[in-house]
């Protein structure tokens, strides 16, 4: 196996098979939630392929089949919107590279949340922003699949999916928090160990050896 050039940062890590579910299924609710997302964190192979794809697949297939459509319409309707948004976000996180205006190539997005507050002057803080993308935002798409369950049979899929997705949010954000625990971790216990490194290498100035010095040579001048 070839080794990494570059060593990953905590916004790439990932475990693998189950980030790509939770992210895959997480994109599908969190292009209504968020804004300005990075380049990189979109991942068209993973998202777009398998997920709005599918969607597509699946809407044609339920719309000639009457019984299916009916049972899976809030779904397929949900579905389709998600894959124009996810489009939407893509076509502009992508001018804005070739424009070179980019912020942040990995960036999960701005909640709009957080863009009220700030319209509303409220500090956000980086304590804030992880109360929000791990708690506030699953809890918000788990009480509209709860609401959903009143809408019948048209919605009830839809719903189950909403509830599926707000648990893979809250997965999701709790790994990424864990990586980002692990770094600080990492990084301190590096400082640490160089401190410790530079205190045990300090001598006193009596134990240092007397320096040498060379007898002086008088020159004869030349005239």
């Amino acid at each position: 196996m070839k080794d990494r050039q570059v060593e990953q940062t905590h916004a790439q890590q990932r475990i693998p098979l189950l980030s790509a579910i939770l992210h895959c299924m997480s994109m599908t609710v969190l292009v209504f939630l968020r804004s300005s997302f990075g380049y990189a964190f979109l991942r068209p192979k993973s998202i777009f392929l398998a997920g709005s794809w599918a969607f597509i697949l699946f809407s044609i297939y339920a719309w000639n089949e009457p019984a299916v459509w009916r049972t899976n319409k809030g779904l397929c309707l949900f579905g389709c919107t998600s894959a124009t948004l996810y489009m939407f976000h893509l076509i502009s996180v992508y001018v804005t590279e070739v424009r070179d205006t980019a912020t942040h190539d990995n960036d999960s997005g701005t909640p709009h949340i957080l863009r009220l507050l700030s319209w509303l002057k409220t500090e956000t803080t980086s304590e804030l922003r992880n109360l929000v993308v791990m708690v506030v935002e699953p809890a918000l798409v788990l009480s509209a699949a709860l609401i959903l369950r009143l809408g019948g049979q048209a919605v009830n899929n839809l719903s189950s999916w909403l509830i599926y997705t707000a648990f893979a949010m809250f997965l999701k954000e709790g790994i990424n928090y864990w990586l980002q625990i692990r770094q600080r971790k990492r990084y301190r216990d590096a400082m640490n160990d160089a401190e410790e490194g530079f205190g045990s290498g300090n001598t006193s100035q009596a134990d240092l050896p007397a320096p040498i010095r060379k007898a002086k040579v008088k020159r004869q001048r030349v005239w």
